[in-house]
């Protein structure tokens, strides 16, 4: 659900972006009643004008119908989470400073073009972050004690095996310089037997150099040519000639190379909790919501809900 809510936002953000003067005034025939609140006819216009103003392509009648049923099941979501954060007492969330951050960073000068300071424009797009917040926020209080168990993730691992094949790879330490003939020194000291991590530390040029040279696990193709060429070739434990690359001069040494291979099931267990997790989530949160519409009596407005179908 946080995902998907995720989803939405984004796509909320580009149509404030679009429609700065979308919301109509208009009566308040209801739509959508229940227990607790009610959706009006205009507040789903207001939604579905604005969504439309950024669909491209998807004007044909059964899309129409067909998107005007999700939009009118989202609000209704919005609608059960929103009431049930003030049951829980959530009146605000985390992320809602970072979630602006990103979106001034993804707009860049557009953001500031849109949303001048105090205008009406940036006060909802800040009332939009807050309610992603809580929404989020109560999801997470809703699912805190949902996990996989350790059978559910065996299985998934057994069954989904084709998932987890990993491609040849090497375990690369490196040192560069940018000098050829501190690169051939540092070879030949190499050779005498001094330590690489060592030398690496005092001579690289490269990030890693800090780490004693060590970059990590490459598959073929993740590399420069120039050095995938020599990792792939060169046998674990050996160190390699000075390779010239438009980055300077390197000496590669492979300490380890691993075969194409099925992941082990420790390695892939963060991987399938994460996927798990969301899914079991994503079920619990549809059912529950499902359960909440009877216990809310949420009912639709037929007179309404068949009129706007209809409409163009």
């Amino acid at each position: 659900m946080s995902s998907i809510w995720n989803a939405r936002i984004l796509a909320i953000f580009s149509i404030l972006m679009l429609c700065s003067c979308c919301l109509t005034k208009g009566s308040q025939r209801v739509l959508v009643r229940s227990k607790s609140w009610i959706i009006t006819v205009d507040e789903f216009k207001n939604r579905l004008e604005e969504e439309l103003s950024i669909i491209k392509g998807g004007d044909t009648d059964s899309f129409l119908k067909e998107r005007k049923r999700q939009i009118l099941e989202e609000i209704i979501e919005e609608k059960i989470l929103l009431e049930e954060a003030k049951g829980l007492g959530i009146t605000d969330g985390e992320g809602e400073e970072e979630f602006l951050r990103q979106i001034k960073e993804q707009y860049g000068e557009e953001f500031e073009r849109h949303f001048p300071p105090s205008s009406d424009q940036l006060k909802r797009l800040k009332a939009l972050a807050k309610r992603k917040a809580i929404i989020d926020k109560t999801v997470e209080r809703l699912t805190a004690n949902i996990t996989p168990t350790e059978s559910e993730i065996v299985e998934y691992y057994e069954k989904n095996k084709g998932e987890f094949v990993r491609p040849e790879r090497v375990k690369l330490w490196q040192i560069v310089v940018r000098d050829k003939n501190r690169a051939k020194e540092i070879w030949r000291l190499l050779k005498k037997g001094e330590d690489f991590s060592h030398l690496a530390r005092l001579y690289s040029a490269g990030p890693e150099g800090k780490q004693g040279g060590y970059m990590g696990f490459f598959s073929r193709g993740e590399l420069p040519k120039e050095l995938d060429e020599v990792a792939f070739k060169l046998p674990p434990g050996k160190i390699s000639d000075v390779i010239t690359s438009a980055y300077g001069y390197h000496i590669l040494y492979v300490e380890k190379r691993e075969p194409k291979g099925v992941v082990p099931l420790e390695e892939a267990r963060h991987t399938i909790m994460k996927r798990l997790l969301e899914e079991k989530r994503e079920i619990f949160i549809t059912n529950w919501i499902k359960e909440k519409k009877d216990s809310l009596q949420v009912k639709i407005v037929e007179e309404e809900w068949e009129r706007l179908l209809e409409d163009s």
